[in-house]
């Protein structure tokens, strides 16, 4: 296995053996170490083993040249991430090792309107919204409407909304106080911009050309890639069935993945996300009776799934900070250097921090399809990959450490191998420390550093006991 099949009989299989047995460090102590680590919950970039700050961390949201928010609908984080969810929604979940997971993340409350205001305006919960303005008359006046398309105009930034099902831009009701048509499909009450009247103006059977120009259908969307003009901030919306809204076995989990599937990658592939873009994919709120909250906003919109995608980030990493959709404001708000907007300015509230952000490097590492087994045996002790790679140096860190001096003459590195297996472990600022130790101390590049680790704690775990 992983080209150790004869084991001893190689020169760093001989050298494995050597270390497992060097100063007292026998397999038991090994695979202990193992079983701690693999006991561990995921570590988080700047955070700790245990993934539970004591306190919240420090605001560090990098410079971001794009950011793209994509909401669905009315999911509690469980049913996404419970074994059901996540058969239905294979392509998010599988997502996850490519991004940073918010595991307590919670919408502001309830119904929809409430959180999409609060993601792009910071205002609070009104009677009006938490019935979705169905007469569309709740518009925020000059006095209360400023919002995030109005701050990144004044630095110079673009901003535009794509709502999928929108039949023209700048569609709305056309008079307050009437009921609201479009609850089918595309959904006023899914486009927070429609409901600023700096946006849509005054004369509401008029379309004026900035909310022509910015709020606009989710075709637009592919002709802006495609012309390499996508704006700085984008929010998008799937029409009520592709955003799991409407339910059932057409328009669920289901459905919603499947949107995810097909229109994501061109957006993951394109250089306003590689060149310091970011991904936002949450709920807009969870089931109507879950009423939990976090960071002063208290009844909220209840425990919602939310996934960061990012060259900023670090792969599979798991967040227990709260943060809610005030939080998601504040946080593209620091990204663009902009003062904060009412609750997004609250004490409790803070931007997504070191926890999600901070990536030092990315560590590539490639392994053959031998080595099918003994990635297997490292997963079943330290967790899915990538972060049982992460791991696995950690946990050799440690009894490097404890065993005072495991012989440094230079390792074998590990083979180059063309397999068609490629795992990434991102190491934050706080943890690069643990993978140069490990470099120094073996005398390894970090891929082969991560490569050796595994291979390492593979050897020790399938060992006789």
């Amino acid at each position: 296995m992983f080209g150790l099949r004869a084991t001893t009989k190689t020169r760093r299989g001989r050298r494995l053996t050597r270390l497992r047995r060097r100063r007292g460090l026998g397999v038991t102590m090994l695979a202990g170490a193992a079983v701690w680590l693999g006991a561990a919950a995921p570590i988080a970039a700047g955070g700790t083993a245990s993934g539970a700050p004591s306190a919240r961390q420090e605001s560090r949201v990098p410079n971001l040249s794009h950011v793209f928010t994509i909401v669905l609908e009315n999911t509690g984080n469980d049913a996404v991430v419970s074994p059901a969810g996540q058969a239905a929604m294979p392509y998010l979940t599988s997502l996850r090792s490519r991004g940073v997971t918010l595991d307590q993340m919670y919408g502001v409350g309830h119904v929809s309107l409430t959180n999409y205001i609060a993601m792009t305006s910071g205002n609070a919960p009104t009677p009006l919204t938490r019935a979705d303005c169905l007469q569309y008359n709740c518009i925020y006046t000059s006095s209360d409407g400023t919002h995030i398309g109005d701050q990144l105009e004044s630095t110079g930034h673009t901003w535009k909304a794509y709502l999928e099902s929108m039949p023209a831009p700048c569609t709305h009701p056309t008079a307050s106080g009437s009921f609201d048509p479009y609850q089918v499909g595309y959904a006023t009450r899914h486009n927070p911009f429609v409901y600023y009247q700096n946006v849509v103006g005054t004369d509401l059977t008029a379309k004026p050309a900035r909310c022509v120009e910015h709020d606009v259908p989710f075709t637009q969307l592919a002709t802006d890639l495609a012309a390499h003009a996508l704006p700085n901030y984008a929010l998008i919306v799937p029409d009520t069935c592709n955003d799991a809204h409407d339910g059932g076995a057409k328009c669920g989990l289901s459905a919603a993945d499947k949107w995810l599937r097909t229109n994501l990658p061109p957006i993951l592939q394109s250089d306003a996300y590689r060149d310091d873009g970011a991904v936002v994919i949450t709920f807009d709120e969870s089931d109507i009776g879950d009423g939990t909250g976090c960071c002063g906003a208290v009844p909220g919109g209840g425990h919602i799934f939310t996934l960061v995608l990012s060259p900023h980030v670090t792969p599979g990493a798991d967040s227990a900070v709260p943060y809610n959709h005030y939080s998601l404001l504040r946080t593209v708000e620091e990204a663009f250097g902009l003062p904060c907007l009412r609750h997004a300015c609250d004490a409790g509230v803070a931007p997504f921090g070191r926890d999600v952000w901070g990536i030092g490097r990315v560590v590539t590492t490639r392994y053959s399809s031998d080595d099918t087994q003994l990635l297997s045996t490292v997963a079943s002790h330290f967790g899915t990959f990538p972060l049982a790679q992460k791991r696995a140096v950690y946990a050799l860190a440690w009894v490097t450490a404890a065993g005072g001096h495991l012989e440094r003459e230079r390792v074998v590195p590990p083979p180059h191998v063309t397999g068609p297996v490629v795992e990434t472990s991102g190491w934050g600022p706080d943890e690069r420390s643990i993978l140069q130790f490990v470099m120094r101390h073996f005398h390894l590049t970090a891929p082969q550093a991560q490569k050796f680790a595994v291979e390492f704690w593979g050897q020790v775990l399938s060992a006789p006991h």
